[in-house]
């Protein structure tokens, strides 16, 4: 993807408001109207996907009829090939010109409400879901299907408040997902979808229909009325396959303030089968409203009527009809609704987000532990690679430019790749999302999942009745057979073929019973290390039950040499047929766990009462595993230090008041470089020669340090990068330098993990990975280190000239690279880039797990 110009014809490209993989988004000034835009980028590679423009054409014309107040309004349309773009010659710019809000959106709005069990009143969420779901119905009544109906992609217009005070919500990406999809199909047959609202028919790559943004919505109901996700998991597959193979929890029993008579909608809504569900939207919605007592809103009311009178025969809705349908019959009681219509529910102790803190990744979105998680017998490494690319998402891998950690430029987005149309006005609590957080290894087993509707199988025959057990065991030999059929057809297939292990093959007896590892939110900011490293997931394999009246409790202990800090009790571990996974979700502050502990334990303690402290009748004491903390002979710096250096704290940085670690600013600093190259470029094209400059010197600030940039530039050039970050710089310019370049740095502390003692194999193995990754960002930083050289010391004139605007370009191309990675056309192999070496530095903060002796 090339970097985006700051002017599209007519367009003044002003603020970067999201970036994926495909697709960024731009506030932009149009210079003819004079009025705010969005605009969505979307790149597509012509000599991939020779047929994009004719289809990009026909599916933004689709887009752009939809006239409705509640869908973001399509203004305008265009593809500019690689020159007018300021693009490299082998992209095209497909681009949407779109309306611009000031606003956050519904994911925002759910965080801050259900999420925390402060949940809307019943009214509220019908006022809320009403213009919803008559946008849906229009839109299905033009032939258009979302696709990817989510609280992302609701944003909340706080321009127009008459009816909701939090924002009229306006649904934007109408048709997107399938635009951006049909490219992507070309070159990786894969699906596109996000996985916390994606329809079963979606996981199976079936085709799509009304109904598919029906189990959606959904979903997005299911969340703001129990403040949980329909479906947790540790990955993006098991979450795929939950919506595909298991029953949703009702959610009375999730919220118990809600009515029954609410389960049966939502569960309606939400069946697998497409044809079970609700025929449109409004019907649905209808049915929510009865089912809470609520008075239907008088334009809902006009779409039922209006509905009965174009389908009196259709079934599916009867018993939502009237208002003294059996639905209706089932109200809420006194004692779940307050007087003024809320939900109420006790708080508990879910996570608060302080106020004024940044809020980087958006938690209605996060990956938690499930007691029943359905797992494929993979490795989970490729297994993650493989579903985000599946799913289209951010670094989640590679389709995203954003790690984990690292919070893209604004607020109030969806998933890098899946930034809505119409974007919102950052405000100080506006959020962003993140990819998802790194998974750990799971065992080669699939539990048994909830039989699948036999409306959606050919009928047979009658059987004699079997035993349970053999009816069970059959319908998992099926559902295995039936899932990988699946993923074969959806993109999957080729994974599970080359790394399939059978579930009944024997077991090699090993100690290592498993993984632990930190995982990060993304919740951090730039002054401290928070967020970095401060959830914790584990996922251990041929665990025994625990006895009779006890339980298994998880627990991060401090450093042996801190024996009397207090330890942090990471929850109780359940054990499913030998599996045992837990993930605990950090504390309020986000506090860095491996900022503070360095060893795992796993006790078997009484049931009955949660223990404070690990038992110290170290007889209970079942699974550990620690992070060595012994240099090896001659070294400083055990392997515990190399890993607090790269990922928490390093001592150099704190010495110039950087907080997070060197693997952190690493990413920073070269993602502000890419960016740069590309202003410049921009800038050259408008000949705005004084910003050329500018942007060249902030690329030598970073590159060189503070320190060392005036050797570089001519003599009296201020600093034009943030002074406090430019302390450090990216490269090693000279032996011995002070303060080192990142890259040389972090080098030299892989290095330390390959001689630590006690480094496992796998984190050998990674540091031999991300020191390949290094070399090559190494290469392409020096490559646009010598470009800016040049350009730093011309004046306008000589910037003026065509060779100048070729050191520019040639500069923007390797910024690019060492940002995102580069496939390597003689051979084909993908050549890593920082964004890809952020993600691997963060998986070496790991144990292996074994039995305690």
């Amino acid at each position: 993807m090339s970097t985006a110009p700051r002017r599209l014809g007519k367009y003044e490209l002003q603020v970067l408001l999201g970036r994926g993989g495909m697709a960024e988004v731009w506030k932009a000034l149009d210079t003819q109207l004079q009025r705010y835009v969005a605009i969505k980028l979307m790149h597509a590679n012509l000599q991939a996907d020779p047929d994009f423009i004719t289809r990009f054409t026909r599916e933004a014309q689709i887009i752009a009829a939809l006239r409705h107040p509640n869908i973001v309004q399509i203004y305008d349309f265009h593809i500019s090939e690689g020159d007018e773009a300021g693009t490299a010659e082998a992209d095209t710019l497909a681009y949407m010109v779109m309306e611009y809000i000031k606003g956050s959106t519904l994911a925002h709005y759910i965080y801050n409400t259900s999420r925390k069990k402060q949940f809307p009143s019943a009214t509220e969420i019908i006022r809320l879901f009403t213009p919803i779901s008559l946008a849906i119905d229009y839109a299905h009544q033009q032939g258009m299907i979302h696709r990817d109906i989510k609280p992302a992609n609701i944003l909340l217009d706080q321009t127009h408040t008459a009816r909701n005070p939090m924002g009229e919500p306006i649904l934007s990406d109408f048709g997107l997902a399938k635009l951006l999809n049909t490219a992507s199909q070309t070159v990786t047959g894969t699906l596109l979808g996000t996985p916390q609202y994606i329809s079963p028919e979606q996981v199976q790559n079936r085709p799509v229909s009304k109904q598919t943004d029906i189990y959606a919505l959904g979903t997005v109901l299911y969340e703001i009325f129990t403040g949980e996700p329909l479906f947790k998991g540790e990955s993006l597959t098991g979450i795929m396959m939950q919506h595909l193979l298991e029953m949703p929890t009702e959610p009375h029993l999730v919220n118990p303030n809600l009515p029954p008579a609410l389960s049966q909608v939502l569960l309606k809504s939400l069946a697998k089968n497409p044809a079970d569900r609700f025929s449109n939207a409004a019907v649905m919605t209808a049915g929510i409203a009865e089912a809470l007592s609520v008075p239907l809103p008088e334009d809902l009311q006009l779409a039922i009527v209006s509905t009965e009178e174009t389908n009196p025969s259709e079934d599916a809705t009867a018993p939502l009809r009237s208002s003294s349908s059996s639905l209706a019959a089932t109200v809420i009681s006194s004692s779940s609704v307050s007087s003024d219509g809320s939900l109420v529910v006790a708080p508990d102790a879910a996570t608060v987000v302080s106020e004024g803190s940044v809020l980087s990744t958006l938690p209605p979105g996060k990956v938690e532990a499930i007691s029943s998680p359905i797992h494929l017998p993979d490795s989970e490494t490729q297994l993650s690679m493989e579903v985000e690319k599946a799913v289209d998402l951010t670094d989640q891998s590679a389709a995203s430019d954003v790690p984990v950690d690292e919070p893209p430029t604004v607020v109030a987005q969806t998933e890098p790749d899946e930034v809505p149309a119409r974007v919102s006005e950052p405000s100080a609590t506006s959020i962003q999302t993140k990819p998802e957080a790194a998974t750990a290894p799971v065992p080669a087993s699939l539990p048994d999942a909830a039989p699948v509707s036999s409306s959606e199988a050919p009928p047979v025959l009658p059987a004699p009745p079997l035993p349970a057990s053999q009816k069970r065991r059959r319908l998992q030999i099926a559902l295995v057979a039936v899932l990988i059929c699946v993923l074969l057809g959806s993109g999957l297939g080729t994974f599970l073929l080359l790394s399939h292990r059978s579930v009944t093959a024997p077991v090699v007896a090993s100690s290592i019973v498993g993984q632990a590892s930190f995982v990060s939110s993304g919740q951090v900011d730039m002054t401290t290390n928070l967020g970095n490293n401060d959830e914790f997931q584990i996922n251990l394999r041929n665990i025994p039950a625990p006895q009779t009246g006890e339980s298994y409790y998880g627990w991060l202990l401090p450093d042996k040499s801190q024996s009397e800090a207090a330890p942090i009790l990471l929850g109780k571990a359940s054990v499913d047929r030998g599996t045992l996974h837990l993930f605990y979700s950090g504390d309020s502050a986000h506090t860095n766990l491996l900022d503070m502990t360095s060893r795992f334990l796993i006790t078997e303690e009484s049931a009955s009462t949660t223990p404070v402290i690990p038992s110290p009748d170290l007889s209970r004491w079942r699974y550990y595993a620690e992070i060595p903390q012994t240099p090896a002979a001659g070294q400083t710096y055990s392997l515990l230090d190399h890993l607090r250096h790269l990922l928490s704290n390093d001592p150099t940085l704190e010495a110039a008041h950087l907080q997070g670690g060197l693997n952190i600013w690493a990413y920073r600093n070269t993602q502000s470089i890419m960016d740069w190259a590309g202003s410049a470029n921009d800038a050259w094209n408008k000949k705005d020669f004084t910003s050329v400059h500018r942007q060249v010197v902030s690329i030598l600030d970073y590159l060189d340090g503070t320190k060392l940039v005036q050797e570089d530039v001519p003599s009296g050039t201020p600093i034009f990068a943030d002074p406090q970050i430019a302390q450090v710089g990216l490269l090693e310019i000279k032996r011995n330098q002070d303060p080192p370049g990142y890259i040389y740095h972090i080098d030299l502390h892989l290095n330390g993990v390959l001689t630590s003692p006690g480094a496992t194999q796998y984190q050998r193995n990674l540091a031999i990975q991300i020191n390949a990754g290094i070399n090559n960002v190494d290469g392409w930083l020096v490559q646009i280190h010598h470009d800016a050289i040049q350009l730093a010391r011309m004046n306008d004139t000589q910037l003026a000239l065509p060779s100048s605007l070729a050191l520019l370009k040639d500069m923007a191309t390797q910024a690019n690279n060492a940002y995102k990675g580069h496939i390597d056309s003689s051979t084909g192999h993908q050549q890593i880039g920082v964004t890809q070496v952020f993600r691997l530095v963060q998986q070496l903060a790991s144990f292996e797990v074994k039995p305690y002796k």
